[in-house]
């Protein structure tokens, strides 16, 4: 989620930075392709209750249930997302000052959905692991003090 929270921060400055824009290049200024955008968004926050609700639900019949649910809004997204690609596609040449922003939004939307797919809580039990193991000044305590003069 820390990932997703930094992919929609930088979406939303895309959205900002849309505004700045003139109107025939500012990609929000049609109102089908707002509307197409509020549609991916509403998947994708359906999404991350349904995310937030997994990741701390441990019954296995309600995990299958949240996680199918998950996969649905998620493909929902998918759906509207390559909806509102359509809308936003155009041609550079017509629109040097624009085009690059449209790419952008999308990608930042795709990049969020892949996020919430790629990161789906799993369905078993965390334990917390033991890493000290790990970390080579944790293994020279636990070796006599002899011995760590000669690994040092």
């Amino acid at each position: 989620m820390e990932h997703a929270a930094i992919t929609l921060r930088v979406f939303a400055r895309s959205l900002v930075d849309g505004t700045l824009l003139a109107d025939e290049d500012n990609p929000l200024a049609d109102p089908d392709v707002r509307r197409r955008m509020a549609d991916v968004l509403r998947e994708l926050s359906a999404a991350v209750r349904t995310y937030g609700s997994l990741a701390t639900e441990f019954d296995a019949p309600r995990h299958d249930l949240l996680e199918s649910e998950l996969e649905r809004h998620l493909a929902a997204a998918h759906d509207e997302q390559d909806r509102l690609s359509k809308l936003l596609g155009t041609d550079p040449v017509t629109r040097p000052a624009g085009w690059p922003l449209r790419g952008e939004l999308i990608s930042h939307l795709d990049r969020f959905r892949t996020e919430l797919e790629a990161g789906k809580p799993d369905s078993r039990s965390r334990r917390r692991r033991n890493r000290a193991w790990r970390l080579p000044h944790a293994r020279l305590q636990r070796l006599p003090p002899a011995w760590r003069r000669l690994i040092k």
